[in-house]
């Protein structure tokens, strides 16, 4: 049975390690937000929420080859999304994933009106020959 829980500093090898596997390239630190699936002592799912320049960015989404289609990236995702305030969060996603971003109640952003650093990131991840949107969550209900 999975389990979506905060990640812990001894989580920190096996994060490199999924990360490695997926050939994710992405700098990472235990000071983001991130949220781990871990079946019975196994990590097979990772996932990150960044504050830059006071903005929320999904980052490192990442899920072990053979667990895909299983229902992880969505238990991630909504883990991750409860804990967004009414920032919300950006997110720069492949094209394959839109349906499942989407489902979880993110839409597409007008890539021209995004913060400058998103615009330069998508460009630069666009150049490397792959397909990415630009999407956007307004976060979650903040009582009050």
């Amino acid at each position: 049975m999975i389990t979506i829980r905060p990640a812990v500093a001894e989580d920190r090898a096996a994060i490199d390690s999924l990360y490695i596997e997926s050939q994710y390239r992405g700098v990472w630190s235990m000071r983001d937000r991130i949220f781990v699936a871990d079946d019975a002592g196994m990590l097979v799912g990772v996932i990150r929420l960044v504050d830059e320049a006071g903005l929320l960015s999904l980052r490192g989404m990442q899920v072990r080859s053979d667990r895909r289609r299983q229902g992880v990236g969505s238990a991630l995702l909504s883990a991750l999304l409860a804990t967004t305030d009414k920032r919300g969060c950006y997110g720069l996603i492949y094209t394959q994933l839109a349906d499942l971003f989407i489902q979880a109640g993110f839409a597409p952003v007008d890539e021209s009106r995004a913060p400058g650093f998103f615009q330069q990131r998508i460009k630069g991840y666009r150049n490397g020959g792959k397909e990415f949107l630009m999407l956007y969550h307004p976060g979650a209900k903040v009582p009050g």
